[in-house]
């Protein structure tokens, strides 16, 4: 996952979920990407993008299972976070095919 600097935009990214080459053959219905200080901790996660929001993330081919992470601020301060993100299937099925790290650089001129 792209790398960002502390209150600045993120670039976002757009994703094409493939399993063996091929798309799943049941249609994407939520992605939802989580943050975390920590890998495996519990309870509510540092920040939230969801699909549920079309400005964070937009299915841009439910069938396809592909969607598009919008360029946006992230709400993190500067460190390295862990992320994982979660798709959710018309039925019901939910899969964490990516996972990893970002990290957030402190900016220079902080404005708060």
């Amino acid at each position: 996952m792209p790398g960002v600097t502390r209150g600045d935009e993120w670039e976002g990214f757009g994703v094409a979920v493939l399993v063996n080459g091929v798309a799943p053959a049941v249609a994407l219905t939520l992605v939802e990407i989580h943050f975390r200080a920590t890998p495996g901790a519990t309870g509510a996660p540092l920040a939230s993008l969801s699909s549920a929001n079309a400005a964070q993330i937009e299915i841009t081919n439910a069938a396809a299972s592909t969607y598009l992470v919008k360029e946006q601020t992230l709400a993190l301060p500067a460190g390295r976070f862990y992320h994982d993100i979660q798709t959710t299937y018309i039925n019901g099925v939910v899969k964490t095919y990516l996972a990893g790290t970002i990290k957030v650089t402190q900016d220079v001129t902080r404005t708060s």
